[in-house]
């Protein structure tokens, strides 16, 4: 995690903890000093909702969600170190001006 150079991925089966290996990453990743923000971005409302729903039962105060591209926006804006996640059509709409 010190490194700023590296890079990866993680490979898991169905059932295997997927959602809980990238909670702890998303943590981890909002504790270091040069990272203001951890997005954690899916391809559909339904892993939207999912994903959410296992990180607040993970840890209750360490994710923001939203159900439109301004409240994607405020979770932005907010000076916390939440995990954030949305959807790839809300960072989309709002990368456009939408």
């Amino acid at each position: 995690w010190s490194s700023t150079d590296g890079g990866g991925f993680i490979w898991h089966t169905t059932g295997s903890g997927k959602t809980l290996t990238s909670f702890k990453a998303a943590r981890l990743a909002t504790e270091l000093d040069f990272i203001d923000k951890v997005f954690f971005v899916v391809d559909r409302k339904d892993l939207d909702y999912q994903t959410m729903k296992e990180y607040q039962r993970f840890s209750p105060d360490s994710v923001n969600g939203s159900d439109s591209t301004a409240g994607l926006k405020r979770n932005i804006d907010k000076d916390d170190n939440k995990i954030i996640v949305t959807t790839i059509q809300k960072l989309n709409n709002l990368m456009k001006g939408d």
